[in-house]
């Protein structure tokens, strides 16, 4: 019985000894818990916000056709403007100008995660008053037998002094930036002048004809002027941007931003701008 009970002995001092053994190599830490993936935290963006903003944007006027309504209106039922149509022969030339302009914007954003979804007012006051000038004369031989001395021009003035757009933005959230896209109507407030002056003079087609009017076409001349100034002048467009806000304390924000923007017809002007804006901005 004695080696049995030796045997049995040892076995169980092995058991014991195998179970520390593993006991040692898987600690056990009490009050520990495993590892959860959590759900992403962003910065808060959503709300509303409102802030001012500069810039130097570059204003591109486009005059062409600018004073033709005015030409066609002295040049009313005549034979030259029926069969030459003077009143398209002026061509007054685009210009471009820069000059600064400041304002602000105010909005509320939906925040989605990291997307951010807004809708923002934007507001700009500028000065910016263009004008140009063009001059034309030409000889045209009318059907009824004239040759006419036809001579044409005309000057147009547009001063633009605000504009504004309703934008719809989309945003993503990239650290403390959140990059956005916007899609905007756009309306633009100023006054335009304009003026015309017409000169034609006419004889006998026919430089053999000379003799008493029963028999040669008598000679003519004509001139007359005309000019027309809108104030108060509303115009439409849209505009189109990028830019981004960089949140540089808790609710306060830096943005730049890149838009351009155009009035296809602004009283008879096409006017385009183009600005990079540098603003500041709070989130309430």
């Amino acid at each position: 019985m004695r080696p049995v009970l030796l045997r049995l002995a040892a076995c169980g001092l092995a058991v014991i000894g195998c179970a520390r053994s593993a006991a040692a190599q898987v600690p056990i830490l009490r009050g520990s818990q495993a590892y959860e993936i959590g759900t992403p935290q962003f910065r808060d963006w959503s709300g509303f916000y409102a802030g001012g903003q500069v810039s130097m944007p570059t204003t591109g006027v486009n005059f062409t056709g600018g004073v033709s309504s005015l030409i066609a209106n002295i040049l009313r039922v005549t034979t030259v403007e029926n069969e030459f149509s003077p009143s398209g022969w002026a061509s007054l030339p685009k210009q471009d100008v820069a000059r600064k302009s400041y304002g602000g914007f105010i909005g509320y954003n939906v925040q989605f995660g990291e997307t951010i979804l807004g809708i923002e007012a934007n507001y700009n006051h500028t000065s910016v008053r263009v004008s140009a000038g063009d001059s034309i004369a030409r000889q045209v031989t009318t059907s009824d037998g004239y040759l006419n001395q036809v001579s044409i021009s005309g000057t147009s003035n547009m001063d633009l002094t605000d504009y504004g757009t309703l934008r719809a933005r989309a945003a993503w959230i990239y650290n403390s930036f959140i990059p956005y896209a916007f899609a905007a109507v756009a309306v633009g407030y100023g006054s335009v002048e304009r003026s015309a002056s017409v000169s034609i003079s006419g004889s006998d087609a026919d430089p053999a004809c000379v003799g008493p009017p029963d028999v040669c076409l008598p000679p003519y001349a004509f001139s007359a002027a005309e000019s027309e100034g809108k104030q108060h002048v509303f115009a439409y467009g849209w505009a189109l941007g990028l830019g981004a806000d960089w949140a540089v304390l808790p609710n306060v924000f830096l943005r730049g931003e890149y838009e351009y923007l155009t009035f296809p017809k602004f009283d008879g002007v096409n006017l385009s701008i183009n600005s990079v804006r540098l603003g500041a901005g709070f989130k309430f």
